[in-house]
């Protein structure tokens, strides 16, 4: 199913029928997938309304992401906004799409994070300490969520790496490719494997990368786009925010001690955090 094609007319009859919304200075936002608009609602609240890809999205993984959020009200994170009766996922019928079909769409509604992603910006070391205890805290907070739906084996397996790295090519370029041990990689990996066993699972963010972190100008940290929410293991947000952050960042290999400090279990991070810089790099 093509993108939700999404028209101004349309987001503003939907705000108004099913919020109660009258707006203005619509954004139409980058995104993969689905429709994603910024406006200002009644005159002064900022706003985000989502379309959801139906395709690409499931309504059960949708009711997952709203269940977490509503565990990590405290934090500075997008807080879905109810309708007039009181729902907080609608399905749409949008116009016609480029390729002539009808769409069909899940609608949420989310507050606006104010502040600048993390991406344009350079930090001191207190910054990261700040970050790695965040992660920590909202990691703390949705180990609490279940749901059977999603509690399931993590469907990683380590003889499929070096398909994975063949076939992802935005991480891993093709030219790259002969110069890699796919044995070593494929060996490491069944080690790491073995490590993994014991760790806990438990749903997280699954994607805080640089471009997820907004940064306000009184220095408050935000958390965005949950779409990649998943039950897994806990280690792999701490090692994944730190790949990226090294990565994008340029960040000094002490920023990994700042995170791994707020998580504990130093020993399985470390090993998670190896095995994550060597699939990236």
């Amino acid at each position: 199913m093509p993108r939700p094609s999404v028209t101004v007319e349309e987001l503003s009859a939907d705000m108004s029928s099913l919020y109660g919304l009258q707006v203005s200075d619509i954004k139409n936002l980058p995104c993969y997938d689905d429709a994603t608009f910024l406006f200002t609602a009644n005159g002064s609240d900022r706003l985000i309304a989502k379309y959801y890809n139906t395709s690409f999205t499931k309504k059960y993984v949708l009711k997952n992401i709203l269940e977490v959020l509503s565990h990590l009200h405290s934090f500075n994170v997008p807080k879905p906004v109810p309708c007039l009766n009181g729902a907080l996922l609608t399905e749409i019928s949008n116009s016609k799409s480029r390729t002539g079909c009808k769409t069909e769409s899940y609608l949420i509604l989310y507050t606006y994070i104010a502040g600048e992603v993390l991406s344009f910006q350079k930090k001191p070391p207190k910054f990261w300490k700040k970050l790695g205890q965040l992660l920590a805290e909202m990691n703390q907070s949705m180990s609490k969520v279940k749901c059977d739906r999603y509690e399931r084996d993590f469907p990683w397996n380590p003889l499929t790496v070096h398909t994975t790295l063949s076939e992802d090519r935005h991480y891993f370029p093709s030219k790259l490719l002969p110069s890699v041990d796919m044995q070593a990689v494929i060996n490491t990996s069944l080690r790491f494997h073995e490590i993994l066993q014991d760790c806990p699972k438990q749903f997280i963010h699954g994607d805080v990368n640089e471009y997820n972190v907004i940064v306000g100008k009184d220095g408050e940290i935000g958390i965005i786009d949950f779409n990649d929410l998943i039950y897994c293991y806990r280690v792999f947000d701490v090692a994944h925010c730190i790949g990226y952050m090294m990565e994008a960042q340029k960040c000094d290999i002490h920023v990994s001690a700042y995170f791994m400090r707020c998580h504990g279990d130093m020993g399985t991070y470390c090993s998670t955090f190896r095995h994550e810089l060597c699939l990236r790099f």
